[in-house]
């Protein structure tokens, strides 16, 4: 089976992965010592979700990219934006 998202779907999902990353974050001592993003906290915690979808279920989740490029900047820290790729 497959669940395809739309533009709107794919933008609720982020939201709420970055809520729950945020969340985690707060609760959770070692990803702040380690200074693990709110992000990447929330995307770990949803991929390891439809991973399970697609093993217990056969449920392949597709998710539209037109957004992505925006999605990644609009989540991103302001200093990360300011700062570029450098290090």
């Amino acid at each position: 089976m497959e669940l395809a998202l739309d533009n709107r779907q794919t933008l609720i999902v982020a939201i709420l992965v970055y809520f729950l990353g945020k969340h985690l974050v707060s609760r959770i001592r070692f990803l702040r010592e380690c200074n693990i993003s709110q992000p990447v906290a929330g995307g770990v915690l949803a991929s390891l979700g439809t991973a399970a979808l697609y093993s217990l279920f056969a449920t392949e989740v597709n998710f539209d990219l037109a957004l992505r490029d925006m999605l990644l900047i609009t989540f991103s820290p302001p200093s990360d934006c300011l700062r570029g790729s450098r290090p």
